[in-house]
């Protein structure tokens, strides 16, 4: 629930009845301090205003012609006092709905994981008045191998569109600031498999709407990204 350097309790369960079918479930501790800097993702205390996040997925695999795809959907239940927009109140339940799909399209052979795939993601819950982002959704391709003699580098273009809460906006609106709306981003990336174990990223970003409300100019952001398994 969490992401480094922030830490937090949890437990996961895996249920694989078939190679191709899974269920999980997860319980993760919610807590006040669990973004605090100050902790440096050290602290491991329990206290009686925590709460708890439940996240239940079942997922499944296939192949097609050698050609592998992933289904994978489920929700997140969280018991845990939340602030609510535009009013002094709060909510202790909070429950999202997710659903991930991929599918490899074509392959330079037989079983080869070179070639190119389609990917995309749903997120929604009912509940704006929590919520910052009701509603998410994205989707890309990549292709992997582009060009001989690089077979596991990667090709990547994605979209991410997410749709802000209306009651967020009436709050803002209230602050004497603009009604935010969506944002969109459009981004497009090369992978460079510098070793087994190692990538670097750049890629360039294009957002439409940063925060929502048009208050801000469209914007072209560059990056890098570095990533080492060990």
């Amino acid at each position: 629930m969490t992401s480094y350097p922030f830490a937090v309790w949890g437990a996961r369960f895996l249920y694989a009845p078939t190679d191709d079918f899974r269920a999980r479930i997860g319980v993760y501790q919610l807590t006040e301090r669990m973004f605090d800097p100050d902790e440096h993702g050290v602290d491991f205390s329990f206290s009686g205003s925590d709460g708890i996040s439940v996240m239940t997925q079942l997922e499944w695999d296939w192949d097609l012609d050698g050609r592998p795809g992933h289904l994978g959907m489920g929700m997140n239940n969280v018991w845990f006092d939340m602030p609510v927009f535009n009013a002094t109140t709060t909510t202790d339940r909070f429950i999202r709905y997710y659903l991930q799909l991929d599918q490899q399209i074509t392959a330079e052979s037989q079983g080869s994981d070179q070639g190119l795939y389609l990917f995309g993601t749903l997120a929604y819950t009912l509940q704006e008045e929590a919520a910052l982002m009701p509603f998410h959704t994205s989707f890309g391709a990549q292709y992997v191998g582009p060009f001989e003699g690089r077979n596991q580098d990667r090709l990547i273009f994605g979209t991410t569109y997410g749709k802000l809460s209306d009651d967020y906006a009436d709050e803002q609106v209230a602050l004497g600031k603009g009604r935010p709306d969506y944002e969109w981003i459009f981004e497009l990336g090369y992978r460079v498999q510098l070793t087994r174990f190692a990538y670097i990223q750049p890629d360039i970003q294009y957002v439409v709407q940063p925060g929502g409300s048009g208050d801000i100019p469209n914007a072209t952001v560059i990056g890098a990204q570095l990533g080492v398994t060990f």
